[in-house]
């Protein structure tokens, strides 16, 4: 009992029994410290918020680069709108090797931002070690690795999410609202895009590696794919093609097919062409009704019906802060992570295998 409230602050108001049977006064908050392994972009996001949360404590932080380590991060920017530039923090330990922050004493969770083909040890090496683990989407390359994750975590007994953004972006919470209501009868087709300039934020360009990102097939185009797993499940066939640029799947065209007869489409890509603006959306077709997003326009996320169409207006919140908090909060609580479970985080990376598979079959002599 004295281990698991070693982290705990005690409010006046509530009673806690101590480890030597006797009850002290007081309201329990967990205090969770937090490891974060990968200081790139999307590394910072999610220091930001953890930096924010009122039960978290960031103790320790690793990266190659030393700078970073120290909570020096410099400028560097991706293509979100999610401003890092301010950040500051001196952390309380550093680590070189995120092996070593996986495996250190005195962490609860560990954050992991590394490239993809990181995912698989350092998760497994923080769960065996005790921790729960948030892991960045992908992830990670295989599917095999992925099985490695969900049985290092069913061994430790500790939480395990992959993070999935679009599950807490506010305008696919809308679209998951009318789906689930079925209102407008259920769904006949979809078609997603997602395409943008390929990323050079990169920590020594590894997204441009396939053998380290998968391309843009897993670490662009899996994000719709998610969405697809998320609200109708595994596809009962999948069809797909593209072109790879400089040895990369970075242009993907593919097709699902549902057994209720539903089909969905994608295009992704992530462009050669450094200026190509980033943009993505979807069309829902419904029995009754279509849903509609394009991220190029102002009208946000649509309903059009036979009465016309409407804007479905959505809480303007960040997406990444929603999934960290939530995180967070479970682990606090000591509730398993419904919202993004693990097991459909390896459904989706089934799938986007089998289409990577499919295009590196069809490649021919691309260049």
């Amino acid at each position: 009992m004295a281990d698991a409230f070693r982290n705990a602050i005690v409010k006046p108001g509530a009673w806690l029994l101590c480890s030597r049977g006797a009850w002290i006064s007081g309201e329990v908050d967990i205090m969770l410290r937090i490891g974060l392994a990968g200081l790139g972009f999307m590394g910072r996001i999610h220091l930001k918020n953890f930096l924010a949360h009122p039960q978290a404590r960031v103790v320790a932080l690793a990266d190659e680069d030393a700078d970073r380590r120290a909570g020096r991060f410099g400028d560097l920017q991706g293509n979100l709108d999610e401003d890092v530039a301010a950040l500051r923090i001196q952390p309380e330990r550093s680590f070189a090797d995120f092996r070593d922050l996986c495996e250190a004493d005195g962490i609860d969770a560990v954050a992991i931002c590394l490239p993809t083909d990181l995912h698989e040890e350092a998760a497994a090496r923080a769960l065996r070690a005790g921790k729960h683990v948030f892991c960045e989407k992908p992830m990670a390359l295989a599917p095999d690795q992925g099985r490695g994750m969900l049985e290092a975590a069913a061994d430790s007994g500790k939480t395990l999410m992959i993070g999935h953004c679009l599950r807490f972006w506010p305008e696919y919470l809308a679209v998951e609202k009318v789906l689930r209501s079925g209102e407008y009868g259920r769904p006949l087709a979809a078609s997603f895009v997602r395409c943008g300039a390929a990323p050079r934020w990169g920590h020594r360009q590894w997204f441009h590696r396939a053998q380290r990102s998968g391309g843009a097939v897993l670490d662009l185009h899996i994000h719709d794919a998610d969405l697809c797993v998320w609200w109708w499940g595994r596809p009962e066939s999948i069809s797909a093609g593209g072109a790879y640029v400089d040895g990369n799947p970075n242009i993907v065209h593919s097709r699902w097919r549902y057994a209720d007869g539903l089909s969905a489409q994608f295009e992704s890509a992530w462009e050669a062409a450094g200026a190509a603006p980033f943009y993505y959306g979807f069309k829902i077709t419904l029995e009754r009704a279509t849903l509609l997003l394009d991220s190029r326009n102002a009208n946000g996320l649509q309903l059009a019906t036979d009465k016309g169409v409407e804007r479905i207006e959505v809480e303007k919140v960040s997406a990444y802060t929603a999934q960290d908090n939530y995180f967070l909060d479970c682990l606090a609580a000591g509730k398993p992570v419904d919202r993004c479970p693990p097991e459909q985080s390896l459904a989706t990376l089934e799938c986007v295998c089998e289409e990577a598979r499919q295009m590196a079959g069809a490649r021919g002599g691309g260049r």
